[in-house]
């Protein structure tokens, strides 16, 4: 979120210190997640002209520095935006992660099975021979 504050020239610095401090404790109620950063543009107070053909330009330098500083800008959002992005569709979730590391829960340990869900069991580890030792040395104790 942008906010621009145009501040009164003719005010002293109290008022518009205060005017600024409303506002950023305003945006900060509003939005309490967020961080604020300020940054203030002075200029200096514009010198009239009697004549109407006067025109302000900007020096070629002036506009570069600003652009620089534009793009700059644009290039971190967009590179925030696209590592968010990325995290938002990752294949893994950290539920995923846990379930790998943590070890399976037993529920049926203790109990004694049936004789259908025995012979099951067996069907199970003879047709699968990467099933290793580990479990029926747990089955049996």
């Amino acid at each position: 979120m942008v906010d621009v504050l145009i501040l009164d020239p003719n005010a002293t610095d109290e008022e518009k210190t205060r005017q600024v401090n409303n506002r950023i404790s305003e945006i900060a109620r509003e939005f309490p997640s967020c961080s604020i950063t300020t940054e203030y543009a002075k200029s200096e107070a514009t010198q009239t002209a009697d004549n109407d053909d006067v025109i302000h330009l900007l020096w070629s330098s002036d506009r570069l520095e600003i652009a620089r500083e534009v793009d700059s800008r644009i290039t971190k959002i967009y590179a925030d935006l696209v590592s968010l992005e990325k995290m938002m569709h990752y294949k893994r979730s950290i539920i995923d992660v846990l379930k790998d590391i943590l070890p399976s829960i037993d529920a049926d340990q203790g109990r004694r099975r049936t004789l259908i869900e025995e012979c099951y069991e067996r069907w199970r580890e003879n047709a699968d021979p990467n099933r290793g030792d580990s479990e029926d040395y747990e089955n049996e104790n």
